[in-house]
């Protein structure tokens, strides 16, 4: 395998840009030489990302600047920086509004090593979730002693592809350019802008049944600056960066690992039962409470949605969520049962109480205080007076 060229990919955002570069020259590249630096910038951009490029000193390599003369758009812009696999052999692919930790090209290139032959693996996750995107609740995968953990949804936040990763996604992305109601992804994937070219790789990944690797500890984190999807800062997407000393990889095969997530980050069946949850093997993992009732198939259901009959329920106290399946907490939040004796919905007051449970004592103590409630019914004045009126 060639090692990967980095590219890193502007717009407007020139303290993004500044940011990410700074971060991509102070992290250990060990013993690999001659990187490629590409520094692609979409048409349009205000000329100060443009001068940061051009005087971004690049010591460890060759750099490159590409600029469109035509504004593209992130979908397209996205689009065309993995197309450069094919030149590079690999390439990771950071957004300005990313920043990587030091030892993000080393992992990137051990992982691409490990896992480039494995036909089931369409790309490597730099970023380690903490959220559900879907479902707006906390996640965290099971810590099992391996580096990684693998999953059916595609990364934005840093990313890696090999040239035959990227060309068999392409090759499916060009016979298959519309998204519908019919598609093995969460709703609200498909409500994502067309300048998204994230939901097509969710679709492509949910019908060819692949997976990203993720790491259980993040090698870049997403600061949300302002620009084509968000109008203000956000910390939501900001993880813990990894600060290893000597970084020494542990990576499992796809087949012998038991930490498998799907499209709704719910983990596989097969992966709860072996770690001791008692569920039937013909069962659907609804625990976020995001896929469409008419489309599960399974004769069993565990889910945070109401059954009329469950067989066993349980609690929320336990982190991650997984824990109150495996260790049976009692409580009555996540029910298993037929599937049929579920309802359609769930209350988005439970939501709020999965996600209050799930969050640190800091956090949870703090939504308890008087200026927390002044500002959250200030925000929602319907829910204060509905609680009023119940009261």
């Amino acid at each position: 395998m060639k090692q990967p060229a980095i590219i890193a990919i502007g717009y407007n955002r020139p303290e993004s840009i500044k940011r990410l570069l700074n971060s991509i020259a102070k992290a250990d590249y060990g013993d690999y030489t001659d990187i490629q630096l590409i520094i692609s910038i979409d048409g349009g951009g205000g000329s100060n990302v443009r001068e940061i490029a051009s005087g971004f000193e690049w010591v460890r390599g060759e750099k490159t600047i590409i600029e469109h003369p035509e504004n593209l758009g992130l979908r397209k812009h996205i689009l065309s920086c993995g197309d450069l696999s094919e030149k590079y052999g690999s390439v990771i692919i950071l957004e300005d509004d990313c920043l990587v930790s030091k030892n993000f090209y080393l992992y990137s290139t051990r992982a691409i090593e490990f896992y480039h032959t494995d036909k089931r693996i369409a790309g490597i996750g730099l970023y380690s979730f903490q959220y559900n995107e879907n479902a707006y609740l906390p996640f965290s995968p099971l810590i099992d002693g391996n580096d990684v953990y693998f999953m059916q949804v595609p990364c934005s936040f840093g990313q890696a592809w090999t040239s035959e990763q990227w060309s068999a996604f392409k090759a499916y992305y060009n016979a298959h350019v519309e998204i519908t109601d019919d598609d093995l992804i969460p709703v609200s994937v498909k409500s994502w802008p067309e300048s998204s070219w994230k939901k097509y790789f969710a679709k492509y990944m949910a019908e060819k049944n692949k997976y990203f690797v993720y790491p259980q500890v993040s090698y870049s984190t997403n600061f949300a600056d302002p620009g084509e999807h968000w109008n203000n800062n956000l910390t939501f997407f900001q993880v813990q960066l990894e600060h290893q000393i000597t970084p020494d990889f542990k990576f499992i095969p796809f087949d012998d690992s038991q930490n498998k997530y799907d499209a709704y980050f719910e983990m596989l069946p097969d992966c709860l039962i072996y770690h001791g949850a008692k569920i039937n093997e013909d069962t659907s993992i609804d625990i976020f409470g995001t896929k469409n009732m008419d489309r599960i198939q399974h004769k069993f259901l565990l889910s945070s949605r109401v059954s009329n009959n469950p067989r066993k329920t349980f609690g929320v106290c336990m982190r991650p969520l997984w824990q109150n399946i495996i260790q049976e907490d009692k409580g009555d939040i996540f029910n298993y049962a037929l599937t049929d004796t579920f309802s359609d919905t769930i209350p988005e007051s439970l939501k709020f109480y999965i996600w209050e449970k799930q969050q640190p004592q800091g956090y949870y103590h703090a939504t308890r205080t008087k200026y927390y409630k002044l500002g959250y019914y200030l925000l929602h004045p319907l829910r204060f007076i509905k609680k009023r009126l119940k009261k």
